[in-house]
């Protein structure tokens, strides 16, 4: 099998998922960071995220890609369900966590405590609670939070 690369850095959560993915299916990796203003990572991500994959010809961009092809296409399918209406309930909620979940709970919570922008280098607790509560009118699981 051809090397598999993942361009991007650790601490990137969607790089995570990626990496995670392999992982689940036993699927060896290297992890490549670079700049994402290199006109050599633009060619394998035109719009200059993260992540990125290589697997011999195969290059992907976009979490949800990478993720679909190292189960089905280099895994054993394993974490991607058969019957449809599960898979499409799984689709559902990788898109619900990108689209409504991430903006509050990562970049508004977690990344405060990566990049701490309080006092004294602290994280600041009122962008944490408005992220918690932001987060709060997209789920049930997340009113129970912080209190």
């Amino acid at each position: 099998m051809a090397a598999i690369k993942i361009f991007g850095v650790p601490q990137s959560s969607y790089v995570w998922s990626a990496r995670m993915t392999l992982e689940e299916n036993g699927i060896a990796h290297d992890l490549e960071p670079h700049d994402l203003k290199d006109p050599a990572y633009r060619a394998l991500h035109p719009f200059a995220r993260m992540p990125a994959f290589r697997s011999g010809d195969v290059t992907l961009y976009e979490t949800a890609a990478i993720m679909a092809y190292a189960d089905d296409v280099l895994g054993k399918g394993a974490l991607t369900p058969s019957d449809g209406a599960d898979r499409a309930r799984m689709i559902q909620w990788m898109s619900a966590v990108i689209d409504y979940f991430y903006p509050d709970i990562i970049r508004r919570c977690v990344l405060e405590y990566v990049f701490p922008s309080g006092p004294n280098g602290q994280p600041d607790r009122g962008k944490i609670e408005a992220g918690l509560e932001a987060a709060r009118h997209w789920h049930p699981c997340f009113r129970k939070m912080g209190r």
